[in-house]
């Protein structure tokens, strides 16, 4: 009899996806295509977007807060949040000096891929004296600080 894999426990906590891809904003606005997205993005009405993608290819994300905003108001109001307020929206509930890996890629809405390839471009930085490699159990902590840049070099507008 071949061995039980042991399945991934499934996290629910919404504050634990507090970004959304091009995909899942257009579930959120129907009718709009990506390229009605972007515009909404370029326009300002969807304010917080970031491209987490390296080099040419953009990998576009957005404050969840923010779609669903735009999707209450027309993209008529603004939500006009500073850096930090979004920072502390995005890291709600995270009071340490650094981010596990694997709670980053749920923040980001990305693949464990994504965040080692982040990590490895050093547009986020990993906690002095730290040590990480790919696979199961071996995730980088990255430093808080670090993310807060990226999520300010990274934003889009």
């Amino acid at each position: 009899m071949p061995p039980t894999l042991q399945r991934k426990l499934i996290l629910t906590d919404e504050s634990l996806c507090p970004m959304i891809t091009i995909e899942g904003a257009r579930e959120r606005l129907p009718g709009h295509d990506e390229d009605d997205i972007l515009a909404l993005i370029e326009e300002g009405a969807i304010e917080f977007a970031w491209n987490i993608g390296l080099g040419e290819r953009r990998e576009v994300r957005m404050l969840k807060r923010a779609v669903e905003f735009c999707a209450a108001t027309g993209g008529a109001r603004r939500l006009n949040w500073s850096d930090a307020r979004v920072a502390a929206e995005v890291l709600k509930g995270s009071d340490k000096p650094w981010i596990e890996g694997v709670r980053l890629k749920l923040l980001l809405n990305c693949s464990s891929t994504q965040v080692i390839s982040l990590v490895e471009a050093k547009a986020l930085a990993v906690m002095p004296g730290t040590s990480w490699d790919r696979g199961p159990g071996n995730s980088p902590q990255i430093s808080t600080e670090s993310f807060k840049r990226f999520l300010v070099t990274r934003r889009i507008l």
